[in-house]
C-alpha cells in the first residue's frame, strides 16, 4: 500500500530511506521490575533510541536492555496533564514517540507555552535530581509514548551506574551557561516539529496539492519527507511510530470528512494546518471545532489560499475571526516562495526582522534590508516601532526595495511629515498629514491581510502597557506606532490613548522570539546620543542664549518632545538587543531625529554597514 498521494508523490531526495513497515512488534503498557518484562517485549526502537540519550552516555551498549527493564512504557492521549507547576518531582519521563509541552507562568495568572519536547528528549529529571518542585507545567500536545520511571527506582538506578549522576551534573551546568550567556531558550527547548497534520476546511481546500508543496519544501534541504493520506488508515500504531521514528518530518493529509483517518491524523500532529480557499465563506459550523477550545493544545496554523495574482489577502479578516488560529499563513497559489515561507514557519526556521524607531534615522531601514535581500537571506515576518513599523509594512505588504525606498522619499523628503502647527492644546502638530500619508500609502488593508506576518508596537498611557498590534486595520495601527506625545495628537481606541511605541519598547526583538518562529534579525537605530547642544546653555542663560542655540542647530521643542518619548525605553531596548541573533547599527547617530534631508546618506549608510557585517558573518543560521 502507497503512503503517498499516487497523483503527485514527493521525489525522493539521495538522502531519504524507505521507512520500515510493521515489523516491530506492538505492545501495550508493561511495568517496570515485575519480573515479567523481557528484552524482546520492547520494540527494536526503544532499543536504539537509548544510545543518543544524554543521561545514558557512557553506559555500556550491553546494558541498556537491563535499563530499559527499570522503565514503565505507557501510551497517553493528547491533551493529559503529566505535572503540574508545584509538583512534587515523581517521575522521570523519556519521550519515545508523540511530544510534550511545557507551560510557565511569565505573568501571574497566565501561563504561556515556552518548550515543546519530542522523542529523545528526556523530562522532569531536574526536578528528581533537586527535590525541588515542578517550575512548570507539562501536557501531551498529541498523542505520546513515554518510558516512566518512578523518582526512587531512578535514584537506585543512579547507584547502580553513577555515570547517569555525572551527566544529569552536566546538563544542569550546560542549561545554565547557556542562560548566563544571554541565550533564549536552553537548545533542548527549542524542538522543532516533526509531524504536520494538513486539515481541508471548506470545498476545494486543496489539502493534497497543500501537502505535496510542503514536502518539496521540506525536502529542499535534504531532510527526509514522508506525505500520508487515508490509503494508510489500515496500518496499526506501530508502523506510524517506525514512519515517524525514521523520517525528519511526515505530513499527514488530512480528509475533510470527520472520519476515522482524520482523528488519527490529529491525534498524531504535533502541529495542525488548517488550509482553506481565501475566497470561500468560512462555514458556521465544522466538525473540527472543538480543536479551537481549550488553553493547553498543540498549535494551530491558518493556510488561506488565494489566486496567483492576487495582490493582498482579501478574506483573511473573516477566516480569523471564525477560527482564531494561533498564526495566519496567506499563500499565493504556485507561489513557490509564499510555500517555502509556510515550510520554515512550520519547522521553526522563520527569519524575523525587527526594525525600531529613530525618524530619520530609520531610512537607514531601507539600506539594511536591501543588502539582506541580496545577500539571499528570507525574510519570513516583521516587525518594528514607529518608524521601524512603517518601514516592515511596506515589506510585509510585498514592496521591493526600489517601490519601498520611492515611496519613503516622496512621503517623508518631498513634504513635511508632521504637517502644519497647531494651537497646543494636545500636540503640537494637528497630525493630519501623517494620518493622510499613512492612508495614502496602505488604503484600506488589514494587517491580517499583509503577505509576511506583521506586528507593531504602541504604548497605552491608559495602562501603561505595551501593545503588540497584529490585526485591524494597518494604518491605525501604525498611526497609534507613531503618535509621539506632545508632537502628534494620540489615537483614542476603545476609550484607551495609545501613543508611539517607542516609549516603551522601541526595539520589539524580544516580541519576535516569544513566537519562537526562527531566528531574529535587529536593526536598532537608536544607539549613542540622540542629540546634543552646540554650546553651554543653563537655566541662568538669557532667553536670547537659548534661542541662539536653537538656531545654531541645538535641540528645538519638537526635538526635544521625540526625545523624551524614547529615552525611556532604553533599557527595554537593550534588554531586547540581547534577542536578536544578527543584530545592525547603521552609523547614524549624528543624524537628527527629523532630519529628512538626509535621505540619501542615511540609505546607503545602512547599506554599506549592513553589506560589510554580513561579509564577515556566518549566515548558515539563516539558510545562507
Amino acid at each position: 500500500m502507497s503512503d503517498t498521494p499516487p497523483h503527485k508523490p514527493v521525489p525522493k531526495k539521495p538522502a531519504a530511506k524507505k521507512a520500515r513497515g510493521g515489523d516491530a512488534k506492538s505492545s501495550q503498557t508493561r511495568r517496570a521490575g515485575d519480573g515479567k518484562t523481557a528484552e524482546q517485549d520492547f520494540p527494536d526502537r526503544l532499543l536504539e533510541l537509548l544510545p543518543n540519550l544524554v543521561l545514558f552516555n557512557g553506559i555500556a551498549q550491553k546494558e541498556l536492555p537491563k535499563i530499559l527493564k527499570d522503565f514503565e512504557w505507557v501510551k497517553v492521549p493528547g491533551g493529559t496533564t503529566l505535572m503540574r507547576r508545584g509538583d512534587e518531582g515523581q517521575n522521570l519521563y523519556i519521550i519515545t514517540a508523540g511530544s510534550i509541552g511545557m507551560w510557565l507562568e511569565r505573568i501571574p495568572g497566565e501561563e504561556q507555552l515556552v518548550a515543546q519536547f519530542v522523542p529523545g528528549q528526556t523530562v522532569g529529571e531536574l526536578a528528581i535530581l533537586s527535590g525541588e518542585k515542578r517550575v512548570g507545567t507539562l501536557i501531551t500536545l498529541r498523542d505520546t509514548e513515554l518510558l516512566r520511571m518512578p523518582a526512587e527506582a531512578f535514584h537506585k538506578l543512579a547507584k547502580r551506574y553513577p555515570v547517569i549522576m555525572e551527566n544529569l551534573s552536566k546538563l544542569l551546568v550546560r542549561r545554565l551557561h547557556e542562560l548566563m550567556r544571554g541565550e533564549r531558550h536552553i537548545k533542548e527547548w527549542r524542538s522543532v516539529p516533526k509531524t504536520i497534520a494538513v486539515l481541508p476546511l471548506g470545498e476545494a481546500a486543496m489539502q493534497h496539492e497543500t501537502g505535496d508543496q510542503l514536502g518539496l519544501a521540506f525536502s529542499a534541504g535534504g531532510a527526509r519527507v514522508r506525505l500520508l493520506d487515508h490509503q494508510c488508515k489500515e496500518q496499526h500504531s506501530e508502523w506510524f511510530y517506525g514512519i515517524e521514528a525514521h523520517h525528519e518530518h511526515v505530513i499527514y493529509v488530512a480528509d475533510r470528512a470527520h472520519d476515522a483517518w482524520t482523528q488519527l491524523c490529529l491525534r498524531q500532529a504535533d502541529r495542525v494546518l488548517m488550509v482553506a480557499r481565501a475566497g470561500a465563506t468560512p462555514p458556521a459550523e465544522y466538525p473540527f471545532e472543538d480543536l479551537m477550545k481549550g488553553k493547553h493544545r498543540c498549535v494551530m496554523e491558518l493556510a488561506l489560499l488565494h489566486e496567483a495574482d492576487a495582490d493582498i489577502g482579501k478574506g483573511a479578516v473573516a477566516w480569523m475571526e471564525k477560527l482564531k488560529p494561533d498564526h495566519l499563513h496567506n499563500i499565493r497559489l504556485g507561489n513557490q516562495d509564499d510555500m517555502g515561507r509556510l515550510a520554515r514557519h512550520l519547522t521553526g526556521r522563520a527569519t524575523g526582522l525587527v526594525l525600531a524607531g529613530g525618524g530619520a534615522r530609520g531610512f537607514a531601514h531601507i539600506g539594511v534590508i536591501r543588502a539582506l535581500r541580496e545577500t539571499g537571506i528570507k525574510l519570513d515576518h516583521i516587525g518594528g516601532t514607529s518608524m521601524g513599523a512603517i518601514v516592515a509594512a511596506g515589506i510585509a505588504l510585498g514592496w521591493d526595495d526600489q517601490e519601498l525606498k520611492q515611496r519613503m522619499h516622496d512621503s517623508f523628503v518631498l513634504s513635511n511629515p508632521l504637517g502644519r502647527l497647531t494651537f497646543p492644546k494636545i500636540s503640537l502638530f494637528t497630525g493630519s498629514r501623517i494620518q493622510n500619508l499613512l492612508e495614502n500609502n496602505f488604503g484600506e488593508v488589514s494587517i491580517e491581510e499583509l503577505w509576511l506576518p506583521f506586528f507593531c508596537v504602541s504604548s497605552n498611557l491608559t495602562s501603561g502597557r505595551e501593545i503588540v498590534q497584529r490585526c485591524g486595520s494597518l494604518w491605525q495601527a501604525l498611526r497609534a506606532s507613531v503618535a509621539i506625545p506632545g508632537v502628534v495628537p494620540p489615537v483614542v481606541k476603545d476609550r484607551e490613548v495609545l501613543v508611539d511605541g517607542a516609549i516603551i519598547n522601541n526595539f520589539p526583538a524580544d516580541t519576535m522570539a516569544e513566537m519562537r518562529r526562527g531566528p531574529v534579525i535587529g536593526v536598532d537605530v537608536e544607539t549613542h546620543r540622540a542629540f546634543s547642544g552646540k554650546s553651554q546653555v543653563s537655566e541662568d542663560s538669557p532667553d536670547w542664549g537659548i534661542m541662539g542655540e536653537t538656531v545654531r542647530g541645538g535641540p528645538n521643542i519638537i526635538s526635544v518632545l521625540m526625545r523624551a518619548g524614547t529615552v525611556n525605553s532604553e533599557a527595554q531596548t537593550k534588554s531586547s538587543r540581547e534577542h536578536a541573533d544578527l543584530l545592525f547599527e547603521p552609523p547614524v547617530a549624528d543624524v537628527a531625529i527629523r532630519d529628512w534631508q538626509e535621505f540619501e546618506r542615511v540609505v546607503e549608510a545602512g547599506y554599506e554597514d549592513a553589506m560589510r557585517k554580513l561579509e564577515e558573518t556566518d549566515l548558515s543560521l539563516f539558510g545562507v
